[in-house]
């Protein structure tokens, strides 16, 4: 049983490179430990690391065409490993004033093409970043928010990719639930 801080771990995959993060969230700091393995010595190499600059509640990272990102509520970064060199993109769209940042556990967001898709909330808010122009978008959400929701830490929504469309599966964190 972990009683520390939170940590989310990440083994990505990026043009046939292999790649670990590892982020830490406390109350002071966000620690990211970026390695990638090298497959001619066996080992793990030290990368840079990204300058976060707000204390986060979650964090999330996917690999979209060469490159990693780093995504937490406020910001978004993103890896070049031909340069070992991470930048600070546009962050994620604030909230609308009705809800709060990320009602469920964002889990892992999805790839199609150049655009990386984040579930926002139970209701089916989505996020779309476009890497080729670091910009934004909301989709439509398929589901309306009741005015006194209040947070939900018992749903998990996991995104992926099948035959080229998004899909997402939503469900009760404890089985027992269902």
């Amino acid at each position: 049983y972990n009683v520390g801080p939170p940590t989310y771990e990440f083994l990505l995959e990026s043009d046939g490179h292999l790649y670990y993060l590892t982020v830490t969230l406390d109350d002071a700091d966000v620690l990211v430990w970026t390695r990638k393995y090298s497959w001619q010595t066996k080992q793990w190499l030290e990368c840079s690391e990204p300058q976060i600059d707000r204390i986060a509640r979650f964090s999330t990272a996917v690999s979209c065409g060469s490159h990693l990102y780093l995504l937490t509520e406020d910001e978004m970064h993103r890896y070049d490993p031909s340069k070992d060199q991470w930048c600070k993109l546009t962050p994620p769209p604030a909230d609308p004033p009705e809800l709060i940042t990320f009602q469920i556990e964002p889990g892992r967001p999805a790839v199609i093409g150049t655009e990386i898709f984040c579930m926002r909330d139970v209701y089916g808010q989505m996020l779309v970043y476009d890497t080729e122009s670091d910009s934004w978008r909301a989709l439509p959400a398929w589901g309306q928010p009741e005015p006194t929701r209040r947070y939900c830490d018992d749903i998990v929504a996991c995104t992926f990719v099948l035959e080229s469309h998004l899909h997402v599966l939503v469900c009760p964190r404890d089985p027992s639930n269902r």
